[in-house]
Order: C-alpha cells, then sequence, then structure tokens
C-alpha cells in the first residue's frame, strides 16, 4: 500500500475518479482508470517476482568523528542529488564500497550502531534503533491537599538514533528504489529555571525547573539507483545521542564536556536473501495464486472508462 501510494500519489484516490485501493492479509483490491491498474500491477509485479524473494539488502549505521575520511575517499564516490540540507550522497562501486568500509574501522573514532550482517528483505522495513528515555522536572503543580504546596511536575523526553529503509528491487533486477529516514533527538543541556513559590510561614521556596535544550535533525529521501552499485548517505556532523565509550565513561564517571558530534553514515546494498524458512501450504481459494502461503492476491477490478 506504501509503495503504491508513493507512486501514484495520494490524490489520485481521492479526486473525482470512482476508484478503490484496499488490502488486507492475502488480497490487493484496486478500482481505478486502465491506466491506473496497470501502473499498480507493475508495483505488484516487484513483490512477486523471483527476484523479490532472491533479495535482500544491508544496511550500516555508522558514525566517524571527523568528516575528514572523504579526503581519502573522494575518488571513489559518485554525487547523486539529495533535497536535505546540509546531507550528501554518493554511489560506489562495491569493491570501493568494501574498501572504504574497511578504512573506517581502523579509526579510532569510528562506530558502528547496528551488526554489519543485518539484512532486509525486498519491500520489507529495516529499522535500527538506539533511543532512551530521559526525565526531567517540567512544571510544579498545586498539592489538592495541601495549602500552598506544590510537587515537581515531571516530564518526559525520548532522544537516540532511529534509521528506517524500505527497499524495492525492479523486476529486472537492475535497479533499486529505496526510501530512508532518519530522526536524531539529543538533549544537549536542560536550562535550570528558579521559581519563588508562596510559603505558609516566612520566605518563599526557592524551586528548580528545567528546560531541555533539544538538538534534532530529520532526513526523508527516495533513491533510485543501480542495483550493482552501494549507496552511501552523509548527514552531516550531528549529534550523536549516545556516545562513544571513553575512559571515563568506563570507570562510571559522567562526562562533563559538551555533547559529541560526528558525521552520520548509511550505506546500503544489496546482498542474496538467506533461505526463508518453511510456511505451511495451504488450498488457495478460487483466484488466488498457489505456491507459498506468504504471496497475496491481486484483485484488479474492471476499469472505469
Amino acid at each position: 500500500m506504501d509503495w503504491i501510494l508513493s507512486e501514484t500519489g495520494y490524490e489520485a484516490w481521492h479526486s473525482s475518479t470512482v476508484s478503490v485501493l484496499n488490502a488486507d492479509r492475502n488480497t490487493l483490491r484496486v478500482y481505478h482508470t486502465a491506466q491506473m491498474q496497470r501502473t499498480v500491477a507493475e508495483d505488484v509485479a516487484r513483490f512477486l517476482s523471483s527476484s523479490a524473494r532472491d533479495s535482500a539488502f544491508r544496511i550500516q549505521v555508522m558514525t566517524v568523528g571527523h568528516p575528514n575520511w572523504r579526503a581519502k575517499a573522494h575518488r571513489m564516490l559518485r554525487p547523486v542529488p539529495v533535497q536535505t540540507q546540509g546531507t550528501q550522497a554518493w554511489l560506489l562501486a562495491r569493491e570501493d564500497a568494501a574498501l572504504l568500509a574497511s578504512d573506517l574501522r581502523r579509526r579510532s573514532d569510528f562506530r558502528e550502531y547496528n551488526t554489519p550482517n543485518m539484512l532486509v528483505r525486498n519491500g520489507m522495513e529495516g529499522n535500527v534503533a538506539m533511543t532512551q528515555s530521559r526525565q526531567y522536572i517540567r512544571g510544579l503543580a498545586p498539592r489538592a491537599e495541601a495549602w500552598l504546596g506544590y510537587q515537581p511536575e515531571l516530564g518526559q523526553i525520548s532522544q537516540g538514533l532511529s534509521v528506517n529503509l524500505r527497499p524495492l528491487l525492479s523486476v529486472d533486477r537492475e535497479w533499486i528504489d529505496a526510501t530512508v529516514k532518519c530522526q536524531v533527538r539529543q538533549v544537549e543541556k536542560m536550562v535550570p529555571v528558579i521559581v519563588d513559590l508562596p510559603a505558609a510561614a516566612g520566605a518563599p521556596q526557592r524551586t528548580k525547573i528545567e528546560i531541555p535544550q533539544i538538538c534534532h535533525l530529520d532526513f526523508h529521501e527516495r533513491f533510485r539507483w543501480p542495483a550493482d552499485q552501494v549507496l552511501l548517505i552523509s548527514l552531516g556532523v550531528c549529534a550523536v545521542p549516545i556516545s562513544s565509550p571513553s575512559a571515563l565513561g568506563r570507570l562510571g564517571i559522567p562526562l562533563i564536556s559538551s555533547p559529541a558530534r560526528a558525521d552520520l553514515l548509511v550505506l546500503v546494498e544489496r546482498k542474496t536473501a538467506p533461505p526463508e524458512k518453511s510456511l505451511t501450504r495451504r488450498t488457495p481459494s478460487s483466484g488466488e495464486f498457489t505456491g507459498r502461503a506468504s504471496r497475496p492476491t491481486t484483485s484488479l477490478g474492471p476499469a472505469v472508462r
């Protein structure tokens, strides 16, 4: 459904043309013009082809403390356009991508956020997420049981890194379409504010509340590139929510320096999918595909003339 709406446009299904787009676990139902049905059928074929079952994509999310890795790698990078300001993307040959990854791993400021063998199946969704919650005193609320009494009102912020990949291979295995989403949230510091509260007797009570100073990054782009090449995305030198361990951190001593910054990189490469687990076969009902139980039915309704 997401891919169909992305290819055809949300407005096409909410216009003067009578249309239906509905999907359940086994069946996709489409009622639209003949041209639209051909477009949808092409998308469906990308999910049901043999290449779809045999293909997967490796995603690597990593950071490098300084962006000077480009000085050595710039000759092997072929730029591709991006819309998000401050970001860059390149295509690399497979051999060059392997060489670059090996060079980066030898750096002391390199960190990888997921296992190198993490695979996302064709047409599916893959997520890399490292988040943690942080509580703070956002305000003061009066106590119902006490006159001139107040209690802290707690707030919570989720900070960390989240990367989402949705890849889809063309039927001829020549091209890859993929959407990449990335979100980074980091609380740089809590700005204290001292509030004077009235007291029943004597001087007013002084209480501190906290205002979060947040650094964030939102990235959402779609890419199309040859299947025999590797996509590399740099989100620029941005906040790293979970810093690399240091000597002080290993000793359990809190760091007093400013929040970490690093060049955030996302690498996407096509791989051969591992064998799927055996699925229970079932007898198909009228109009359904035979074969694996997970193959959905496609029901294309009559075209509207």
